[in-house]
């Protein structure tokens, strides 16, 4: 089934529940995390009032991310990735003129403010 099906049908699930009484799948449950860890807490809560029943509440989020085991190595993976740029020799800024250089991904990019 595809998050797309996964997370609708979680919301209707939902809307025929009281609020108090909402339960989210694993894939939604991630989702939350995802979207609170790369957009912050503003834009989560922003999709979160606007869509009632689609994700969980701030404190069951928070309770999903203290009882967590999963690791962040994907994120160290890219904040070395990140130091290993900005300590670099090779980082140029500006316009570059040669197609042969191999800039840094977007990630990278925007979490040096680029």
């Amino acid at each position: 089934q595809s998050f797309l099906s996964s997370f609708i049908d979680n919301i209707t699930n939902n809307l025929s529940r009281s609020k108090r009484n909402y339960q989210y799948n694993e894939s939604v449950k991630r989702f939350a995390l995802l979207l609170y860890i790369l957009g912050g807490k503003l834009a989560y809560e922003l999709i979160r009032i606007n869509l009632p029943g689609a994700l969980p509440h701030m404190v069951t989020l928070n309770r999903l991310i203290s009882n967590s085991n999963h690791n962040i190595n994907e994120g160290e993976f890219q904040f070395d990735r990140l130091k290993q740029y900005l300590n670099s020799n090779d980082v140029q800024f500006g316009f570059v003129s040669s197609s042969h250089i191999s800039l840094p991904s977007p990630f990278l990019l925007s979490a040096y403010g680029c």
